[in-house]
């Protein structure tokens, strides 16, 4: 028969298609030994990390972005120039929460770096375990301090820590100092001795930050500062210390800004005041060396508007030199300290008067703020980085802009005092007629009320300043403090059992999938047709014991178990003469009916072979032949392993004379040319009626050229014409090269695959090797005695039909 071309594999794990439901539990079932060892793994290892996990408390403190300050300060601090895109002032809070800054501060106050030795620190000492960290009070450690390792020793009379610089004692309740650390221990702990570890500052930083959660409110200007530690009275600590710093590091900052205006307005207002008395002086000089008493009426007017004009020009000249010294100091600080003059011009009234200067002030403050936050911290960026270069570019653009602006402006007041200069000129010249000294007089009086005015106005200013400066509120209020948690946070523990389980079911079917995808083994019936490219004949399922022995019926294979183990045949079927059929004797009726079907009613020599050892051809063969004897027809069972025969020992028989001695050429012990009624004597009866064996006979493995199909093919003609049925029980075809020899001389191969074990390549290799031996294959039995089929939840069979009497 023409071997057909095997068509691919329908299985959508093999194809690469995905994987329904139906493929999952198919490959849950078939691998179930694995799946439960994955579940209970994943699950043991859950269990495991909860009992080692120490408990989590949470501690969460509330604060408010009040606007307190702005408040209070209405009218006395000029409020913030507002950049050129919008800010959030509660994300721009969060950010200063969670900065390294203040989180270290919180860090060092509550001397967190140190902590005694736990299995959860990793590479700590494993002894003294057992001593409780809220033992430790008042602990401090400075900031440069070193990361270490120190013993402490516990007894009646207080506690003595070591480290490799020194030691030092204290009492129970008195502070100990040891180096850069100190604490106090209150009471002899319930260890004598255990080891404290002092982390890396940024280690402990690093740490906190993780275990921090800072997240404003919606729609509200509330933020929730929310600690997780293991300690409930460390978390509660440091939630209500980083609010409380937040709070007063936001009052300080408003604070500086406040003083360092008033240093400006306090250098101005010395300056205008020293011109004052040095006008007034000039004024009372002049009055007492002229003997000179109050202006005439006839100067009033001039006088009036001369005055007017000298005030205008005196402001003018005023912000000219204000102006000039800060451009003074703008050109010093490009060539030396790129920020200092810029600072000053920051709080100068004639900038904030000034639109142009105020907008160029505060982008110059905005561009050095993000050059800053990239080019410092732990993560600075490289002065060569795009976003320096391009923040370095902009800054130093800016800054010639707001110099190029300010020289625009005091040009504007040059002008202007040219103006003034001439129509005080003119207002000299008119008045040129009077009195010389009633000119002077009026002169510096009028110098005397504008250094008068200018100095009332910085004073007024100074005063604010220091207002502002002493004011100690902030914009931040604490509406809660966190209270000292009793709830453990975090996920209970049988909630985290139950995701265990379902993670350790989700790892289970993975690993069954990949398990059932890597298998290379046959397990299906439509995977014989793909591979030896023929029909499936039957399924032989598991061949379980019967005890007791039914009256009448005959044992052929006993050690229950499974369908063929080499040696070990490990099941027994029962062959009833009453009529009644077992699950097993029905399954190999219907593979008798099939073969049936393949080559009719005429006789016929069939070869049951497999591709590989222990796959149960034995038994079908031996069981194939009983039910054909069963159907009526006159069946010679005959040994061709000649490597392992086994059908004497199942029927009892004796192994010799057999088929190698009928084969063997005439001499001593030959009955080849004996007549046929002789030979016919070395098959054996066996138990079941129309059933015969010919078993392996003797020396088989000295002879092997017997098998060769010219000396067999003489013989099986002369049996055929007292059989209707001959089956071979032949060596696997991978193993000897007998079974596809004697495939050629028989009319027909049924190969053996055992579910599960059988290699896909090993069967569709086996089917090969017969075909190309010139043996025609019928058709595959799959033998099941391990339940693959059973397990995979494929109703490929269904032979659980027992007979019922009324």
């Amino acid at each position: 028969m023409a071997r057909e071309t095997p068509v691919p594999a329908t299985d959508p794990v093999q194809q690469g298609d995905g994987i329904n439901p139906a493929h999952l539990v198919r490959a849950v079932r078939e691998n179930l030994p694995l799946f439960l060892v994955s579940v209970g793994l994943v699950v043991s290892l859950t269990a495991l990390l909860l009992v080692q996990a120490q408990p989590q408390y949470s501690a969460r403190s509330v604060i408010r972005m009040a606007g307190e300050r702005r408040s209070l300060t209405s009218g006395v601090e000029n409020p913030p120039q507002s950049l050129d895109r919008p800010v959030d002032p509660l994300l721009s809070a969060v950010q200063v929460l969670t900065s390294r800054t203040l989180v270290g501060a919180v860090v060092d106050s509550l001397g967190l770096r140190l902590r005694p030795a736990t299995p959860f620190i990793i590479g700590a000492p494993l002894v003294g375990r057992g001593f409780p960290i809220a033992a430790l009070r008042d602990v401090a450690v400075a900031p440069n301090a070193p990361a270490d390792t120190f013993a402490l020793r516990f007894s009646d009379e207080g506690v003595v820590a070591s480290n490799s610089g020194g030691e030092a004692s204290a009492e129970f309740g008195q502070p100990l100092r040891l180096g850069s650390i100190g604490l106090t221990i209150l009471e002899h702990p319930p260890v004598g001795f255990t080891m404290a570890v002092v982390e890396p500052r940024d280690v402990t930083i690093d740490g906190a930050l993780q275990r921090l959660k800072v997240v404003p409110r919606p729609g509200t200007d509330v933020i929730d500062v929310k600690y997780t530690d293991h300690d409930p009275a460390r978390a509660q600590r440091f939630a209500n210390q980083l609010a409380q710093l937040f709070q007063s590091a936001n009052g300080h900052a408003a604070q500086e800004q406040a003083g360092r205006r008033r240093e400006f307005l306090a250098e101005q207002l010395r300056v205008t005041d020293s011109l004052v008395i040095q006008a007034e002086a000039r004024l009372s000089t002049f009055r007492g060396n002229q003997q000179m008493g109050s202006s005439s009426d006839n100067l009033t007017a001039e006088q009036a508007t001369a005055g007017a004009r000298h005030a205008q020009r005196g402001e003018l000249v005023a912000d000219r030199r204000v102006l000039a010294a800060l451009l003074e100091r703008l050109e010093e600080s490009e060539r030396g300290a790129p920020d200092a003059g810029f600072q000053v011009l920051a709080y100068s009234p004639e900038v904030a008067s000034d639109s142009t200067l105020s907008q160029l002030q505060q982008r110059l403050i905005d561009y050095r703020t993000r050059l800053d936050s990239l080019t410092t911290g732990p993560w600075r960026a490289l002065a060569t980085h795009p976003d320096v270069v391009q923040l370095t570019m902009l800054l130093e653009t800016t800054q010639d802009r707001l110099i190029r602006a300010v020289q625009a402006r005091l040009a504007s007041i040059d002008a202007r005092i040219a103006v003034l200069s001439s129509q005080q000129a003119s207002g000299q010249r008119s008045i040129q007629g009077l009195p010389a000294k009633q000119a002077a007089e009026a002169t510096l009086d009028r110098k005397v009320q504008v250094l008068r005015t200018t100095a009332d106005a910085l004073r007024q200013e100074y005063q604010k300043a220091r207002i502002s400066e002493a004011l100690g509120a902030a914009d931040i209020e604490i509406l809660d403090l966190a209270p000292l948690p009793y709830r453990k946070s975090g996920v209970p523990g049988s909630v985290a059992l139950v995701f265990g389980l379902l993670l350790g079911v989700l790892a289970g079917g993975v690993a069954a999938v990949v398990a059932d995808a890597t298998n290379r083994a046959v397990r299906r019936p439509k995977e014989l047709h793909d591979l030896i490219g023929t029909i499936e004949l039957g399924i032989i399922p598991r061949i379980d014991a019967i005890l007791p022995t039914p009256p009448g019926s005959v044992k052929l294979l006993a050690n229950g178990g499974a369908n063929g183990n080499g040696n070990r045949l490990s099941s027994e079927v029962l062959f009833s003469p009453s009529g009644a059929l077992s699950r097993e004797e029905e399954a190999f009726r219907m593979l008798r009916i099939s073969l049936a079907f393949s080559w009719g009613d005429r006789p016929c020599t069939l070869v049951v072979t497999s591709a590989g050892p222990q796959e149960g051809k034995t038994l079908i063969a031996t069981n194939l032949a009983a039910t054909f004897a069963r159907g009526g027809a006159r069946v010679l069972l005959v040994d061709c392993d000649i490597h392992r025969p086994r059908l004497h020992r199942v029927f009892r028989a004796t192994r010799a004379p057999g088929l190698m001695d009928l084969l063997r050429p005439s001499g001593a012990g030959s009955v080849l040319h004996s007549p046929i009624s002789q030979r016919l004597g070395a098959i054996r009866k066996t138990g079941i009626e129309r059933l015969a064996l010919l078993p392996c006979g003797s020396d088989p493995q000295t002879t092997p050229e017997l098998l060769e199909p010219a000396t067999l093919r003489g013989l099986l003609m002369e049996l055929r014409t007292e059989f209707d049925v001959i089956l071979l029980d032949t060596p696997p075809v991978l193993v000897s090269a007998d079974a596809a020899t004697l495939a050629a001389s028989a009319d027909g191969v049924i190969m053996v695959v055992r579910a599960g074990q059988t290699n896909r390549g090993a069967a569709e290799l086996a089917g090969q090797r017969v075909t190309a031996a010139g043996g025609r294959v019928l058709g595959a039995v799959l033998n099941d005695p391990d339940g693959v089929l059973a397990r995979s939840g494929q109703s490929y069979y269904a032979y659980d039909y027992p007979a019922t009497v009324d």
